[in-house]
Parts: structure tokens; sequence; C-alpha cells
């Protein structure tokens, strides 16, 4: 694009839900869920994409423990906007609420996902959050695209901000970065 061709988009009230470049062309699936949380996409071996999403019938925060579950949906072998299989529940917590999926597939194939065990978030008091602010971070994994997924475990225990993708490092190794919350003075910190 060149400097001509750029357009400032500024939001206005009466805009829609997504504000669009008028060169751009949305290719993704179309969602009915109210609120859908962080979706991450991966490409399977025959090259159809697979989308991991929180479909909520509301803000999360809002939501009661065992409220909100992480589905997928697959594209057609095109990416269009109706080339998308209906959801289908993957991960369901009955003790928290999963949302904030990331997804990444690894040398070997495997699918992995790590994604927000939420159960809630209290405000902060006098510059430090409150003691029952508690959003871990899981994992789970699949080894034949998305079909079935495994040995869901824990890997943080705390408070999690969000997942922010993954990768694979040189040594094999998965690298998952994640902000959390620490105490006195409160703040967010990053690692992985």
């Amino acid at each position: 694009m060149s400097t001509n061709d750029a357009i400032e988009l500024i939001p206005q009230k009466s805009d829609p839900e997504i504000l669009l470049h008028p060169k751009a062309t949305l290719c993704g699936p179309v969602f009915k869920q109210r609120f859908v949380c962080t979706g991450e996409m991966a490409v399977l071996s025959d090259k159809r994409i697979l989308m991991a999403y929180a479909g909520l019938s509301k803000n999360v925060h809002q939501l009661k423990v065992g409220e909100a579950s992480i589905s997928t949906i697959m594209s057609d072998s095109e990416l269009s906007q109706k080339g998308w299989s209906g959801g289908r529940e993957i991960i369901h917590h009955p003790e928290c609420k999963a949302c904030g999926p990331s997804l990444l597939r690894d040398r070997n194939e495997t699918l992995w996902l790590f994604y927000l065990g939420f159960i809630q978030h209290e405000e902060w008091q006098n510059g430090e959050p409150g003691n029952e602010t508690v959003s871990d971070v899981w994992c789970a994994r699949s080894e034949d695209d998305g079909e079935t997924w495994n040995d869901q475990k824990m890997i943080f225990k705390g408070y999690c901000g969000a997942t922010r993708g993954a990768i694979q490092h040189s040594s094999g190794a998965l690298v998952v970065p994640i902000s959390y919350l620490v105490r006195n003075p409160g703040r967010y910190v990053s690692t992985c």
C-alpha cells in the first residue's frame, strides 16, 4: 500500500463491532456466540485451518465457574466466511472457566493448546490485588489433528492475565509466554 492509499480509521459510536479497512477482506469464520474470547489458529496436516476459541454467552467475568469452555471449528480446504464447520467443545472444567486459548503445532505435528482456567478477578485495594484473584494456565495436546485432546494439566497456578501464543525452541522445548500477577507491590510480570 502506498502512502496515498492510507485511510485513517477513526471509531465512531455508530460503527459496527469490527472496523475493517476498505481494502481488507474477512476470510475467517462468523460466530453466533455473543462473545468470542481469543481465537487462535493452526494449520493441520491436510492444510485445513483449526481454530480454538471460547464462545461465551456473556463476558467471562459475568459467568459462573464451569460456564465457559474451549471449542474448535475447522475450515474447508479454502479460507472463506462460509467454509467453516460448526463448533465442537473440546475442553470443559467444572471447577473454572476455560478461556483464552493459544495453539501451537510442533515439529512432530502434535497440536498443543494452552488456555486459562479463569476463576475470578477481585478488584484491587490500595494497589494490591485481592487474595481470591485466580486464573491458572492449563495445557492439552492432540496427536490426531484436533480430533481428541489428552493430558490436560495445569502448568501455572496463580493469576495469569492472558496466554500469548507459543513457539518451539530449536532444542524442542515449548516456550509459552504469559503475564502473571505478583504482590507487594501489585503488578503483572511477563515470563515464559
